[in-house]
């Protein structure tokens, strides 16, 4: 699961059927759920959450995998172009200086599949049916 290997549909059935979500030095399910509670706290700024406790709800759980107190408020976009961005493991060479053309092609296969990680966690892969991609959409346009 650490390497993001699996579609969205799949990410549902391991965490409902067999309980699994990812880990390992990324803590990819600790930053999925701070992106969400970023996202929720746009959407709860600008009054457009349909459900006004999902923000707390996003809290708690947020509160639940986080040591440290300042990585609960981070910004989704910190979380996705800086925190995310390389892996924290198993590709060789990939902050030491400018990167070959095999390692720039692993690191852009890396950030999509974080990429499409962090939007399952906000489709419905934290939260159900009570906050979706359509939410977002919906609400902010």
């Amino acid at each position: 699961l650490d390497a993001l290997l699996y579609d969205e549909e799949a990410y549902g059935w391991i965490r409902s059927r067999l309980k699994l979500r990812p880990e390992g030095l990324s803590q990819l399910e600790k930053y999925g759920s701070i992106f969400t509670k970023g996202i929720l706290k746009i959407l709860q700024d600008e009054n457009a959450l349909e459900h006004p406790t999902l923000y707390d709800e996003a809290a708690k759980r947020v509160a639940a995998v986080c040591e440290k107190k300042s990585e609960q408020d981070l910004d989704p976009l910190i979380i996705a172009n800086q925190i995310l961005h390389i892996p924290a493991e198993g590709i060789q060479g990939g902050d030491s200086g400018q990167p070959d053309d095999r390692t720039n092609r692993i690191l852009n296969s890396w950030r999509e599949r974080v990429a499409r990680y962090l939007a399952y966690c906000c489709d419905g892969g934290l939260f159900g049916a009570k906050f979706t991609l359509i939410d977002i959409i919906t609400n902010l346009v």
